[in-house]
């Protein structure tokens, strides 16, 4: 199976206020700048479309955009749009978290209450066990994270990097 990054779309996600769509090259993109700037916002943003997670592991962290006193800014809409190739074939994976605010009885002003996330596969609407079920048909997290981060595969016990092994390249018969 091959897969290939067309393009991510980050509206209100951590540091980028408004939206920021970054167009990949078949080949290879380069992302660099300045401390920041936004690099390790790009890839939270793909990890966080594909697995619930950042680029630490971490399934809680701050995907809220801040004012520059670092105060979050209430009631944006923050989503990331990822479009992939498989076996040239686009799929469009969507994530679009929402804050969801409330007015208690006897208050006058709303209070942050919660969050709702929605998820997308093609325009089409999925809950989250069934969109995270397609996203592991596609590209499971393991394999993801062994052909991105070199520091993932080393750092597995041996059956673990065997059982990845071979679920890249399948059974080996040693005995011809």
């Amino acid at each position: 199976m091959e897969i290939k990054l067309k393009k991510i779309s980050l509206k209100n996600f951590k540091g980028f206020l408004g939206e920021k769509t970054i167009q990949f090259s078949d080949t290879a993109t380069s992302i660099y700048g300045g401390n920041h700037k936004g690099k390790t916002t790009i890839i939270d943003a793909a990890l966080w479309v594909l697995f619930d997670k950042n680029s630490e592991g971490a399934s809680v962290f701050g995907i809220d955009t801040k004012d520059e006193q670092g105060n979050i800014i209430p009631k944006l809409e923050h989503s990331v749009k990822l479009i992939i190739s498989v076996d040239g074939v686009e799929k469009t994976l969507e994530k679009v978290r929402k804050d969801v605010w409330s007015k208690p009885r006897g208050q006058e002003e709303e209070v942050l209450s919660g969050h709702k996330t929605d998820y997308f596969i093609d325009g089409n609407k999925y809950t989250q066990t069934d969109y995270k079920a397609e996203i592991a048909n596609i590209l499971p997290e393991e394999l993801f994270k062994a052909i991105t981060n070199p520091m993932y595969f080393p750092a597995l016990k041996a059956a673990d990097q065997r059982f990845l092994l071979t679920k890249m390249a399948g059974e080996t018969n040693f005995a011809d």
